[in-house]
């Protein structure tokens, strides 16, 4: 064989044995491996770094949008660089990384990522081979708004150079390194640095601590529930889907299912622009089923077409009223009672959560009093249309005060009430009870239980206005 052939033939042949050895290096190390190597670097870089300011730049992106972000770093972490200005994007995105877990200071910290991945309950970590030299830890979560995240390292040093989050609102998040500098002081501008701090005599040298997040108040959060509710409002998701929020020590999670993906999408870009919320909602779509909205109307219908009559179908056959009229007003009166059972039950979590709370800001303060209006004018309106309905029916007497005083729910609240005039009228159009009333009798209790709700939502706006 010719010799040249034959040595390129060994350097090839060397080569690809080399290429196979690294492609499994890399991932035959376990992900606790990989960041305790990626951490004890970070450890062992602040512990000989001789004064210096690490440059690092940094590109972040989220979507459609995206930042390059400039981060100074002490080498030996004895001075704090002075907080930079942000203008909206950017504050938007360190609100989405912060409630993601990742530190807006050092986003590709492996000491960050591992606090972070710690804190998960239910995890899992798998490594994959990223090409190019790279190596990545995914740590995928089973509950929480978190899907998974990433951390992107060299194999060369362990350096991470790449972060991602992933939602289960199909939100996505990255912050990769654009470059990395380690400068002199003589090279650094000095007006990006705090002063330092004199150290007394004697006092030994800073261990090493990382910044950590500064964890929003209560008087954040609630305020960030408030706006959260109010864009909930605003786009009717309060009235017609179901949506929970819940909250967590640093972050209000607005969670639920809608119909549609684009309906999602929609909900969750508005949640996303107020601070430290997180949506994680989901669509009937992405799931592939779909439920009964109105399973609780369709069973009421289908019960009423049962042997025993409804009170309310008796006495349209007394008074020789169609069956189409009958189901056209059971439907009414149910959709209407449960909506007032849902705008009272609003108003009174609102009043309960939040009133009187001194510690509001003005933000707050706004958003809950723009809650506190739409939801009562919404139940004003709702009452005002089932008592429509009931006079309808038959005429009922107006409610005096001494009729109202005979009401077991006189001193109940909104709460209590609005589930009293459900519970009527199921009564009323359902065959499920085998009621022994007449529905002029029923009639006229829900009307009762309708002055009632009318005056304390009177009640509670009045106080709502006087306390601001």
């Amino acid at each position: 064989m010719n010799p040249v052939l034959a040595s390129i033939f060994v350097v090839a042949l060397a080569s690809i044995t080399l290429f196979v050895i690294w492609q499994q290096a890399a991932p035959s190390l376990s992900a606790s491996d990989l960041l305790g190597k990626a951490m004890a670097n970070e450890h062992a870089a602040a512990e000989r770094a001789q004064p210096g300011v690490v440059y690092q730049k940094l590109s972040i992106r989220r979507g459609t949008h995206s930042i390059e972000r400039t981060v100074y770093r002490d080498l030996q972490r004895k001075r704090v660089a002075k907080v930079q200005h942000l203008d909206e994007t950017a504050t938007a995105m360190k609100h989405a990384l912060e409630a993601g877990g990742v530190s807006w200071d050092e986003p590709l910290s492996a000491i960050d990522y591992n606090r972070w991945r710690e804190n998960q309950r239910f995890a899992t970590d798998h490594v994959k081979q990223a090409g190019d030299g790279l190596v990545s830890v995914i740590t995928s979560v089973q509950d929480g708004p978190i899907l998974q995240e990433s951390l992107t390292m060299r194999t060369s040093d362990f350096h991470p150079v790449r972060r991602t989050i992933e939602t289960r609102s199909q939100d996505t998040l990255e912050i990769a390194e654009l470059s990395y500098t380690e400068l002199k002081w003589s090279e650094a501008n000095e007006a990006l640095w705090e002063p330092p701090s004199l150290m007394l005599h004697g006092e030994s040298e800073p261990t090493l601590s990382l910044p950590t997040r500064e964890l929003p108040s209560g008087e954040q959060l609630d305020v960030a529930e408030l706006e959260a509710r109010l864009v909930l409002n605003k786009l009717n998701a309060d009235a017609t889907e179901q949506i929970e929020i819940k909250r967590s020590r640093n972050t209000v999670h607005v969670e639920g299912i809608v119909d549609t993906t684009e309906r999602q999408r929609a909900l969750s870009a508005e949640l996303r622009q107020v601070a430290h919320v997180v949506p994680s909602i989901l669509s009937l779509e992405e799931l592939n089923a779909r439920r009964n909205a109105e399973s609780g109307a369709a069973a009421v219908i289908e019960n009423a077409a049962t042997a025993q009559p409804a009170p309310l179908e008796a006495f349209f056959d007394e008074k020789s009223r169609s069956a189409e009229e009958m189901d056209r007003v059971s439907n009414q009166l149910l959709s209407l009672s449960l909506e007032i059972q849902r705008e009272g039950n609003a108003l009174s979590e609102l009043n309960r959560r939040f009133q009187g709370d001194e510690e509001l800001d003005p933000s707050g303060r706004s958003a809950l009093t723009q809650l506190l209006t739409n939801h009562s004018s919404m139940l004003r309106t709702a009452l005002h249309s089932e008592m429509e309905i009931l006079h309808s029916i038959s005429p009922v007497p107006e409610p005096s005060t001494e009729d109202g005083q005979t009401i077991p729910t006189i001193g109940t609240s909104l709460m209590e009430q609005s589930k009293r005039n459900v519970a009527l009228c199921r009564e009323l159009i359902s065959s499920s009870n085998s009621s022994s009333r007449t529905a002029q009798s029923i009639a006229s209790e829900m009307a009762k239980t309708l002055h009632l709700l009318s005056r304390n939502t009177v009640l509670l706006a009045s106080e709502s206005s006087s306390s601001h």
